[in-house]
């Protein structure tokens, strides 16, 4: 993978964006060989969930009972929450299973997880669709679970591909991130981390290429925008949500375009936008502290703190995140550029963390041709969208 890279860099003179696809890829099936299914934080909850959207796909009716679903007999993995930890056995395991067929196709009950009240079902079509050709194929356990990981990434690396073509600068900034080890370990996993990355990339590039771009946006790039700016809105219970007003500051720099379209753009997003914030409302409520009185009483293990309370009481606020700083900034630092792989128990030294965040620090120079977002306005727009996300 390194040598065809190379060849691509120096002899081919490939195109970069075709190169990060290629890298994504070629380093996402490594980490997925290196990282055994389950290893990943939450996959087995992941994997439920998509084999449960794998049902429907092959016309398998579960019962209504949400905690349980049907699957064959083969996949029913009891230890499953016990393989946490990368060890020989794991390796063993897959290496012992990979190409075995399935002996019992019996569709079986089993207790499942199901994380779709997190995220809307398109999250797990990819890793679903894997899971089922694997089981159309009568493929063994570790082959049907390995496929619904190809799937994902196969996904996942084309949505950030698409994206990253769009840029009409930052390129570089976007290549580091997309390779960044916790990167690639979440989209190569079945994790809906990986779609929501690649839905990530791709609005960020239209959404630019929109503002930015010389050349104007046509319908089929509209809709692929407003598509993956519904979807980052839908997820997570709206923590996304406020990036979708980036998209007011693009009906507003794109003023000078003809009136009525400008009005039906404005008009079309303003629709999708409020829908979004509609289906969310329940969660804005419960976030914002407005309905949190009830929340708080009724979940009282730990003392909750709510954006209102917060506001009302700045001194605690600003302990708050003076603590936070002080205690957990290397943690979240070393976190972010993929210093805690697996469920963070695979501690990778410092000094390549620093490596990748001295790459991401250079590829934020822009270039001699890159006209970066320069206007205070706009900056300012732009911290306040991360600010309200991470709020």
């Amino acid at each position: 993978h390194a040598l065809i890279l190379l060849y691509g860099t120096i002899i081919g003179k490939w195109n970069p964006d075709k190169l990060f696809l290629l890298a994504v890829l070629g380093w996402g099936v490594v980490y997925s060989m290196l990282l055994p299914v389950y290893t990943i934080p939450d996959e087995p909850s992941h994997v439920d969930t998509a084999y449960r959207v794998s049902n429907e796909i092959l016309g398998v009716k579960d019962n209504e009972i949400g905690s349980t679903l049907y699957r064959r007999y083969d996949d029913i993995d009891i230890d499953a929450m016990e393989k946490t930890e990368v060890t020989p056995e794991s390796y063993r395991e897959v290496y012992e299973n990979l190409f075995a067929r399935v002996k019992n196709k019996t569709l079986t009950e089993s207790y499942s997880r199901n994380n779709l009240g997190n995220v809307p079902k398109v999250f797990y079509v990819p890793q679903a669709v894997g899971l089922s050709v694997g089981r159309l194929l009568g493929a063994g356990r570790t082959l049907t679970y390995l496929l619904g990981r190809v799937f994902n990434l196969l996904t996942a690396a084309l949505l950030m591909y698409f994206g990253v073509r769009k840029l009409p600068f930052g390129k570089s900034v976007f290549y580091v991130i997309g390779l960044l080890p916790i990167t690639l370990q979440e989209v190569m996993s079945f994790s809906y981390d990986a779609f929501l990355i690649g839905i990530s990339f791709l609005f960020a590039g239209y959404l630019l290429h929109w503002i930015y771009g010389e050349q104007k946006m046509e319908f089929p790039e509209m809709a692929v925008l407003l598509a993956a700016a519904i979807l980052l809105g839908l997820a997570k219970a709206g923590a996304y949500l406020p990036l979708t007003l980036l998209l007011i500051v693009a009906v507003y720099r794109k003023k000078t375009e003809k009136s009525r379209q400008g009005k039906r753009t404005a008009l079309w997003l303003a629709g999708s936008i409020g829908f979004c914030y509609m289906v969310q409302y329940p969660n804005i409520l419960m976030r914002t502290g407005l309905v949190a009185k009830a929340a708080a009483k009724a979940s009282a293990v730990t003392e909750n703190y709510q954006i209102t309370t917060l506001l009302k009481n700045p001194v605690s606020l600003f302990r708050i995140l003076e603590n936070t700083v002080a205690e957990k900034s290397d943690i979240y630092l070393k976190g972010i550029l993929g210093g805690k792989l697996g469920w963070l128990n695979i501690d990778i030294p410092w000094h390549i963390c620093m490596a990748f965040l001295i790459l991401l620090l250079l590829a934020a120079i822009p270039g001699k041709e890159e006209h970066y977002i320069r206007k205070g306005y706009q900056k300012l727009g732009i911290w306040s969208v991360c600010i309200l996300s991470s709020g």
